[in-house]
């Protein structure tokens, strides 16, 4: 007996559940395209395939293809049928042109999750307007079941895509499902409104269908562009950070190990992937704010004076209103500000204590302290590892959320810091 793994056999269900409705809707629903028809269905199979093999990145690790675009608007236009083999024919074409690293399995899952997302989108549609649905506004009805399928589209699709990266990767579905595809909801609403008035348009007019190219290329550039100007500032602010670090030879490369090994610790926390990746962006920047200190405060091999302390404790105030400006950091403002807060309530700058800290300050409060320990200091020497860990098991509970304290040892019971993040730490 052949053992499938659980992804595979989600594939399994998700490929025959689409072939099954895919084979009952050609069944029940007949199609008889004019000449006409089969020069519209060419045009959006050719938009699908651009949009699906060229995506835009709406930000570093999301990307959205704007072959939903003529999708939806075949599906306005020519109902179900139409729209399923418009879906299969651009995708495979888009295939084509941009083979890419998917494999085969992968490709068909994700022909057949758009296609079973096609098929109930119509369906809902229909069941809203109470007949075949198209692009007939006639009255307020009308509008709910476009909109009603549009939704129904995004959700279906998004949510079979997050139940297989929650078998592959092993993350909380909901979460998975409701954060990192928050990002995406927008883009996919503006590509489902221009597919509606691309119907519109279209309707009765075959040749004017290729005129939704000219807007689905201004809203990709558009994207594309904005979302290079994101990216552009993103390295900027980190270089800055970079800029802080090496002040001090010291403290060279330090926002760099606590971002590696908070996203090792995230992982395994379990957090999402947006969760980790806020969470990463923070620890990244987290001592940006020392931009605001002066040299001698930043890099003093003495004792600070009470005076010097309270100044320095300004820092994470300072970063996190520098990130809070940025839309990459925005969301991790909370945890520049409070990653120095202790779980008893003795840090700074608010004296918050337990579950009133940020989760992700907690986190990142573990990692820069480790990466503090075990490397060179002007007033000492870097500890060993094993030091660094006891002092970490030891406060866990005052200074460290005992959970995270505790999956950070997890951590590196059995993966050292250095093989965990792929950085080398100093030895002691």
């Amino acid at each position: 007996m052949i053992r499938l793994s659980p992804l595979r056999t989600w594939y399994f269900i998700v490929m025959a559940g689409a072939l099954v409705a895919t084979a009952l809707t050609f069944i029940t629903t007949p199609f008889t395209p004019s000449t006409e028809d089969l020069f519209s269905l060419g045009a959006l199979i050719a938009l699908t395939a651009a949009g699906i093999a060229f995506p835009v990145e709406v930000s570093p690790k999301i990307k959205v293809g704007v072959g939903t675009t003529a999708i939806f608007a075949a599906l306005l236009l020519f109902g179900v049928v139409a729209a399923v083999i418009v879906t299969v024919c651009g995708m495979l074409a888009a295939y084509v042109l941009r083979p890419g690293n998917n494999s085969r399995l992968a490709r068909l899952f994700n022909i057949a999750v758009v296609s079973l997302a096609v098929i109930l989108a119509g369906l809902v549609g229909s069941a809203v307007a109470g007949r075949q649905l198209m692009i007939q506004v006639t009255d307020g009805r009308e509008l709910v079941a476009i909109a009603s399928a549009g939704l129904v589209l995004i959700v279906v699709n998004s949510l079979l895509v997050a139940i297989a990266a929650d078998l592959a990767l092993g993350q909380p579905l909901l979460r998975y499902y409701i954060v990192d595809q928050r990002e995406k909801l927008p883009q996919n609403g503006a590509l489902l409104l221009l597919g509606a008035l691309a119907a519109l348009v279209g309707e009765g007019r075959p040749w004017a269908i290729l005129l939704v190219a000219i807007p689905m290329a201004i809203v990709a550039l558009s994207l594309r562009q904005t979302a290079q100007i994101r990216r552009q500032t993103r390295e900027a602010i980190e270089q800055l950070a970079d800029i802080v670090d090496l002040r001090d030879r010291y403290t060279a490369d330090h926002s760099r190990r606590v971002a590696a090994y908070s996203e090792a610790l995230c992982r395994e926390l379990g957090l999402s992937r947006a969760e980790t990746d806020v969470v990463v962006r923070a620890a990244r920047v987290h001592d940006i704010g020392k931009l605001g200190m002066s040299s001698a405060i930043v890099s003093e091999a003495r004792p600070l004076t009470p005076e010097e302390i309270v100044e320095m404790q300004r820092h994470p105030a300072i970063g996190a209103t520098i990130v809070s400006r940025f839309a990459d950091f925005r969301a991790g403002t909370a945890i520049v500000l409070h990653h120095h807060e202790r779980w008893d309530g003795n840090g700074y700058p608010s004296k918050l204590a337990g579950e009133n800290i940020p989760y992700g300050a907690r986190i990142v409060a573990v990692c820069d302290t480790f990466d503090a320990m075990t490397t060179d200091r002007p007033y000492r020497l870097a500890l060993p590892v094993s030091t660094a860990l006891a002092e970490i098991a030891r406060c866990a509970g005052t200074q460290f959320d005992p959970q995270i304290a505790a999956a950070f040892l997890r951590l590196h019971s059995y993966a050292p810091a250095q093989a965990a993040t792929g950085l080398q730490t100093q030895p002691g």
